[in-house]
């Protein structure tokens, strides 16, 4: 993922692996792409300032041409994106002129404020294509869902993509009624149980809403082109006269023509079917999907106080592109959680050791992270490229906020405190590791006394 949403021609990297008694890494939220992420844009904002650049300027000079999919010089099959659209939007969003204008009034005060921006994409849906742009050819991924409507009409979906706080009860449900035309609120989602769940790899890798989604458009099209054959039958119509919508069969044309789709499973579950039609109204099926790319830009407005080095976040706004969004209520929460987390990582969490090797921070009475106060609400805005290789247009988006925010709260504190000139090259940027910072800068500016 080195290049990002950067036009790229060539790529070459060394690996130092570092051999270390201290925790191991283990699986969170963006892996590994958040350190890389983070040091990039902290590079670019470096060389904007080195060559008086604007670093919103630098960035779409060198950026992605917008909806076009494309191959990266790593490999990754871009499905398309809003790279440049998504860095011209927040731009708006932050007020991006007044800002510049109210960070040189506040510098004659002795206020230090900077912005900082971090634009990324995000791979998702984890399959076989992906594991063999991977380096892990071979690997076998096998995700399925099983669509039943019941003999009251209600709609039972069993996966084993098991949710750990992503909202899957109602996206899922909502993609299984929009599937077969009933309400969302007829739809039960069955997960987390082995006995009746259909089998599933897992939800990791931003990869449920593609993977489940499609698994279960594919499902409620078979279970939906049998309910309106069973439905043809019973109104003596055809079946491509007809059309589901919450709950109900009709003929188009004549609303007076229809029947619930309870009646048409009571019936099927009866055995009153067109002849020669299975009349179970169940479909298992999976999906392998291509790899999906979603892209997003996060901001970050900050304040530095040079006297102690606390930093207050003032704003955090995300421009997200996710291609269809199913809900955009959870969508949103999704941004929201792990641009927090990003925060956390960077202005409070650490993992400090003694000099005899022992951790610091154990537990949470230790382990200091961001609660509700310290962060100002998200600002959450959509735009929307569909995916043109995946079932419904939809990409995967769980990891994008941690793998953008940190770069971003970087570049804001950076651009904060430039008239220091202070130079980030480590994080945590706690208040002790700010005052570090502006001292060692200071050091560095003071002439060495003859």
């Amino acid at each position: 993922m080195l290049p990002g949403v950067y036009e790229v021609d060539a790529v070459a990297y060394e690996v130092d692996a570092a051999a270390t008694n201290k925790c191991p890494s283990t699986a969170y939220r963006g892996v590994g792409w958040t350190s890389g992420q983070a040091a990039r844009e902290a590079l670019i904002d470096d060389a904007a300032r080195t060559l008086g650049l604007d670093p919103i300027e630098l960035r779409l000079r060198n950026c992605l041409p917008d909806g076009e999919p494309s191959v990266s010089a790593t490999g990754c099959r871009y499905d398309g994106g809003s790279y440049r659209a998504s860095l011209r939007r927040i731009r708006e969003l932050v007020d991006y002129e007044g800002f510049r204008e109210r960070q040189l009034r506040l510098r004659g005060q002795g206020r230090f404020v900077g912005i900082g921006f971090s634009p990324f994409v995000e791979q998702g849906g984890w399959a076989a294509q992906i594991a063999a742009d991977q380096g892990f050819p071979g690997s076998g991924y096998l995700d399925s869902v099983c669509v039943t409507v019941e003999p009251d009409g209600s709609v039972t979906l069993a996966t084993g993509l098991q949710s750990n706080g992503q909202g899957h009860e109602t996206t899922l449900a909502q993609i299984a009624a929009d599937g077969l035309g009933v309400r969302p609120e007829d739809v039960r989602v069955v997960q987390g149980d082995t006995a009746t769940g259909a089998y599933s790899t897992g939800s990791w890798g931003s990869r449920t809403a593609v993977i489940a989604g499609g698994s279960i458009l594919r499902a409620a099209d078979d279970v939906r082109a049998k309910l309106l054959e069973i439905a043809a039958a019973e109104l003596e119509a055809a079946a491509g006269d007809l059309q589901v919508e919450d709950g109900l069969v009709s003929v188009r044309g004549s609303p007076d023509r229809a029947l619930s789709v309870a009646s048409v499973a009571a019936a099927a579950y009866a055995g009153r079917v067109p002849s020669g039609l299975e009349p179970s109204l169940t479909s298992t099926r999976s999906y392998d999907p291509p790899a999906t790319y979603s892209n997003a830009c996060i901001a970050c407005v900050v304040e530095v106080d040079a006297e102690t080095g606390r930093t207050t976040v003032e704003r955090l706004v995300a421009v997200e592109d996710c291609g269809t969004v199913v809900n955009p209520l959870v969508v949103d929460g999704q941004v929201a959680g792990a641009v927090a987390q990003g925060v956390g990582a960077i202005l409070y969490e650490g993992l400090p050791y003694d000099a005899d090797g022992q951790f610091l921070a154990g537990s949470l009475g230790e382990f200091l992270y961001p609660t509700a106060p310290e962060l100002p609400d998200v600002e959450v805005d959509h735009l929307a490229t569909p995916s043109p290789v995946t079932e419904g247009g939809i990409k995967g988006m769980g990891e994008g906020g941690l793998i953008g925010a940190p770069a971003a709260v970087v570049n804001a504190v950076a651009d904060a405190l430039e008239p220091f000139g202070v130079a980030i090259d480590r994080t945590p940027l706690r208040p002790c590791d700010i005052l570090a910072l502006i001292d060692s800068a200071s050091a560095a500016a003071t002439p060495a006394t003859p």
